[in-house]
């Protein structure tokens, strides 16, 4: 089977899988770990809340760094055996990034309350907010080191870093939940990044570190196509970075605000649903990232490209479509054991979510081209279209059948995408 699998993959995709591997274990087993704690303690009110801030750090962080990640590990990975270039290109972007992250910082910091209200409901956790905004430098940079240490192909590391943040994170969350309860979960998501980025420093080398503070050192010259090669970047995952969290946090609202005084339970209900659903692509999202968006990348013939695709959906759809069957069929086990028999009415939203990502990855083999060659203005409007068509159908549904209608309307935005990237490349696939 391994053999297969390495003549499948290749030997460099598979010894990079297999140390993925290790590293979605110990991610499971943390964030497991980690979601049992906030469901014990603090129930489907306490999943709501704390997704309601994580999915704000995730904007911050994507906003700060201008989503310019893959393009710092493509350019690191290029100028890695030219040290002056690559020093030069890590001034330019850390310090863009530095300066963005400094400002948007300010901006939480002193916007805090009436963010408060629009994420919590209440006042209550203005103090939280204001973490998250004297903290915002320290999330961009942490993804800055991620990204550069990804272009250095320095797997090992990242494997230890992930492992270093997710056990960070379990702990921070057991010990601030005993301390202060509901806003000890929150400090600990605002904390945990700026954790990890400390304990991170323990297994990097010395010239790693220089490399990290090359956004502090002085000088940038030689870098006058810097903007030229980093804006498609920036225009599509920017729009990316800024309307998941901002859409979903809207979405969440919405329920929120549907059910009343109940509102958070049953936000709580549907962040379970995303939250196995994310468990699950922990293992799928790393062979488009890593096998397949490299391979497109490197091929300018249509056919070429058809190939690589048809041999996703030979060998690995179906493998995919037989864990949603089975995942389908456990599915009462499987809330039970990630969660708790509070979360049983979950058991209703399986079908639609499992629907609904079955379609995701049909146009997730379309969608990765327009990474793979950069095409911004078709990205930007797929990717605005699909979150408002989803909000706006959500919204309807919602009215009329509740959080069932939400997760409907997830399966009719999926396959909206779909069809919109049939639309784009529809011409290419009959080539």
């Amino acid at each position: 089977m391994a053999k297969l699998i390495r003549r499948f993959l290749g030997v460099d995709l598979f010894r990079i899988s297999s140390l993925n591997a290790v590293s979605v274990f110990f991610r499971l087993i943390f964030s497991y770990a980690t979601n049992k704690a906030v469901v014990m303690w603090l129930g489907p009110a306490g999943t709501a809340l704390t997704e309601q801030l994580r999915n704000l750090v995730q904007g911050v962080q994507g906003v700060s760094t201008l989503g310019i990640g893959e393009a710092i590990t493509r350019y690191t990975s290029l100028y890695r055996k030219r040290d002056k270039r690559l020093k030069a290109f890590l001034k330019r972007s850390g310090r863009l990034i530095l300066y963005i992250s400094i400002v948007l910082g300010l901006v939480i910091f002193f916007g805090a309350a009436p963010l408060s209200r629009m994420l919590f409901k209440t006042d209550e956790y203005v103090f939280v907010l204001r973490m998250v905004g004297l903290f915002t430098p320290v999330y961009a940079y942490q993804m800055l080191l991620n990204a550069m240490l990804n272009g250095l192909e320095q797997y090992k590391k990242i494997v230890y870093i992930n492992i270093i943040f997710h056990a960070v994170g379990f702990l921070a969350m057991v010990m601030f939940i005993l301390w202060r309860h509901m806003e000890g979960a929150l400090l600990a998501v605002a904390l945990t990044p700026v954790l990890a980025f400390l304990f991170s420093a323990v297994v990097l080398e010395p010239k790693d570190l220089r490399l990290l503070a090359a956004p502090l050192s002085n000088g940038a010259k030689g870098m006058n196509a810097f903007g030229k090669r980093i804006w498609p970047f920036i225009g599509m995952a920017l729009t990316s970075a800024i309307s998941i969290p901002l859409f979903t946090i809207m979405l969440r609202n919405n329920i929120i605000g549907y059910y009343g005084a109940k509102g958070m339970v049953y936000a709580g209900y549907w962040d379970a649903i995303r939250k196995i659903s994310a468990f699950y692509f922990m293992f799928i999202t790393p062979v488009f990232a890593m096998h397949y968006f490299p391979r497109i990348s490197r091929l300018s013939d249509p056919r070429d490209w058809r190939r690589e695709m048809m041999a996703m959906l030979k060998y690995l759809y179906p493998l995919f479509m037989g864990g949603f069957v089975l995942i389908y069929l456990l599915r009462r086990w499987i809330t039970l054991f990630i969660f708790s028999g509070e979360y049983l009415p979950v058991n209703d939203l399986y079908g639609w979510q499992l629907t609904a990502d079955a379609i995701r990855l049909l146009s997730l083999l379309l969608a990765y081209r327009m990474w793979a060659k950069g095409m911004t203005v078709r990205f930007v409007f797929a990717e605005l279209s699909y979150w408002v068509f989803y909000l706006s159908l959500a919204h309807f549904f919602l009215q009329v059948r509740g959080l069932t209608g939400v997760m409907e309307a997830l399966v009719w935005a999926n396959a909206y995408y779909l069809i919109l990237m049939l639309i784009y490349f529809g011409n290419l696939l009959k080539k």
